[in-house]
């Protein structure tokens, strides 16, 4: 994109935004209430055949997917999406959003923000989600993933000795409370509905540690992913009905956009890709109209030929 064309008109772009004029609170309720619905209708399911390992999968699926769309969610949380109160949108960010999955907002905030001063370069927290120096290398982080290990690594690094304690500076005194609370509510829950008191590790802990994770880090690699034309920020990612609810609900496909006006909330992110694809010429690279899937294929088959290359 030619950002001189870009800050032509990001001042109407701007005042359009002003004249939408939503009411974030309610927005981030309708947001959250459909998202955990999915989970919601599975355990039903579960609570008439507990006994069905298919149905137990499926639920734990599912769960990873939730999870996903949750952590998304937090995403916008850390931006301060869903209230007019800064305050209030962290309170509610936290109980609804970031304790159910293991996190806080103000812990994913401060990496996050760091993302955004540093993309693309190698002060980038993130950057090992999306750099990868060969397919190999690639294919065994995503089983490290598969397996859990990442979780582990990642927990120890936030929260163990050798962890530099960042992430949990700034959290507020009721998150830890607040925390065992949902959690053994979550326990209780699903007890009553299994009747198993393993089914909290295995229906929502262990997605949380495994499918989350894998999604995340092919969302980030196509949002992300330096090569192709040598993009140094971000792309945006035009989904179909699937990818959006699995991999990036909410317009979080409209990457570009967000970094370009981190300031828009993700309810405007569509319309944002809309007005300045009317004005704008987007580059060739920027944005991938083949959805998530093609562009990851995309991506893989030209690390491949990196690679060929640079054998001797």
């Amino acid at each position: 994109m030619n950002m001189d064309a870009f800050k032509a008109v990001r001042d109407e772009l701007t005042a359009a935004l002003a004249q939408r004029g939503r009411d974030p609170f309610p927005v981030f309720i309708r947001s959250w209430a459909l998202t955990i619905l999915p989970f919601a209708f599975m355990c039903l399911l579960l609570s008439r055949w507990p006994h069905s390992i298919i149905l137990w999968g499926l639920t734990a699926l599912v769960a990873g997917f939730v999870q996903n769309a949750l952590g998304l969610l937090m995403h916008e949380g850390s931006h301060y999406f869903f209230h007019r109160s800064k305050k209030a949108s962290d309170i509610w960010c936290d109980v609804l959003v970031c304790l159910p999955i293991f996190n806080t907002v103000q812990g994913y905030r401060t990496p996050h923000f760091e993302h955004h001063r540093s993309s693309g370069d190698t002060a980038d927290p993130y950057i090992d989600l999306y750099t990868y120096p060969s397919v190999r290398h690639l294919i065994r982080q995503f089983l490290v993933d598969c397996i859990g290990i990442s979780a582990v690594r990642r927990f120890f690094s936030r929260y163990g000795s050798s962890g530099d304690g960042k992430a949990a500076r700034g959290n507020p005194a009721y998150a830890a409370p607040v925390f065992l609370l949902i959690q053994a509510g979550l326990w209780f829950l699903l007890f009553r509905i299994t009747g198993q008191w393993y089914a909290w590790f295995v229906l929502w802990v262990a997605p949380l540690m495994t499918v989350t994770l894998v999604v995340n880090r092919f969302r980030t690699i196509v949002e992300h992913y330096p090569g192709f034309l040598g993009i140094k920020v971000s792309r945006t990612s035009i989904t179909g009905w699937l990818e959006y609810l699995c991999i990036a609900p909410y317009g979080y496909g409209h990457h570009l956009e967000h970094h370009l006006m981190p300031q828009v909330p993700y309810y405007d992110l569509a319309f944002t890709h809309r007005f300045l694809a009317a004005r704008v010429d987007y580059g060739e690279n920027e944005v991938a109209a083949f959805g998530y899937l093609n562009a990851f294929r995309r991506l893989v088959g030209e690390l491949r030929e990196l690679e060929k290359k640079a054998r001797p």
